[in-house]
């Protein structure tokens, strides 16, 4: 059977005479005996040992991606690994010539299958171990790079980059005093860290000189910032802070601060209007859901008709009960 559909591929012209050498690969380690024999043999000792080669399973994944070539990954397997049978993959790439850019793909590689993995597995607290391996037939001697970091112009640097921990900048552990020496982005980080204030107005004062050099250089960036605190903030003394904002800056800059402040006010009664709206709607929803309790409706059946909760219209039938 197995003849006949290989016969039927060939004469079909399935297989690109160009690329034989990768249809034989993959179809040898699809092969679950030349799999686990391959792995045995190349795997460094200190991986086959974690790894238990009798669960090897073939993975189909393609990743469209011109850029670099071809777009698929040529064979990744997964088995289990530990005590806890955790996710180990090994990551196969056939090779005929020596491919400069080869350990780039197989990071965008090893990324994606991670991408994927998370995604079948959305409760996964760990990554998992991608083990990639690079098969070379071809007669030349493979001379182009086998590591990410060869890839860049001082790849110690690259390799410092990538491998350690990214930096943190936790603004609510900087200093005010410290924040405050910088103009532009101290500024920029002093109010996002003053932002969740109950009253900020105390801590733009601190900070009214700066905002008054912001102002005589970059009147944009006062807006950006007064847009922001009035905006993000939970201070609900916003014509306080536009007042803040227009002591501190010049004669120009306060033109451009009533200019906000009309918009910030407009947008305050439009929203204001809108939830009016949407409270009448409730409370003209509560008055037919009390209608219909005196009407002997079910709860069950208000409750579709007016959209409410079977909750809120309990808790209006006992309201309705103690008025009685």
């Amino acid at each position: 059977m197995y003849l006949k559909s290989r016969l039927a591929e060939m004469s079909a012209k399935k297989v690109s005479n160009s690329q034989p050498h990768d249809v034989f690969f993959k179809k040898a380690m699809a092969n679950p005996r030349v799999a686990k024999e391959f792995f045995e043999a190349h795997l460094p000792k200190e991986i086959r040992n974690k790894v238990d080669l009798n669960t090897l399973k073939p993975e189909s994944e393609s990743f469209p991606d011109n850029s670099l070539g071809k777009g698929m990954v040529d064979m990744l397997f997964s088995v289990n690994f530990g005590e806890e049978k955790g996710y180990f993959y090994l990551l196969v790439e056939h090779q005929s010539k020596p491919d400069y850019w080869m350990p780039f793909r197989l990071y965008k590689y090893m990324l994606r299958i991670c991408d994927k993995h998370l995604k079948k597995h959305p409760k996964a607290k760990h990554l998992p171990f991608i083990y990639p391996m690079i098969f070379y037939a071809g007669l030349e001697k493979y001379t182009a790079p086998l590591d990410l970091w060869s890839l860049f112009d001082d790849p110690s640097l690259a390799k410092q980059i990538y491998n350690d921990p990214f930096q943190l900048i936790e603004v609510q552990k900087t200093e005010d005093e410290e924040l405050r020496k910088r103009v532009w982005s101290g500024v920029m980080e002093y109010i996002m860290k003053r932002i969740f204030a109950r009253d900020i107005l105390p801590f733009l004062r601190n900070i009214q000189p700066l905002l008054r050099e912001i102002s005589e250089k970059d009147s944009n960036y006062i807006i950006d910032i007064l847009w922001y605190t009035v905006e993000a903030g939970e201070s609900e003394r916003a014509e306080e802070i536009i007042e803040a904002f227009k002591e501190a800056v010049t004669e120009e800059g306060r033109r451009d601060i009533m200019t906000i402040a009309d918009r910030l006010i407009e947008k305050g009664v439009q929203q204001g209007i809108e939830k009016g709206m949407q409270q009448g709607m409730q409370q003209g929803m509560q008055q037919v859901a009390i209608n219909m309790l005196d009407m002997g409706q079910s709860i069950s059946f208000i409750s579709k008709a007016t959209g409410l909760s079977e909750l809120e219209i309990r808790k209006l039938q006992s309201i309705r009960s103690k008025k009685h």
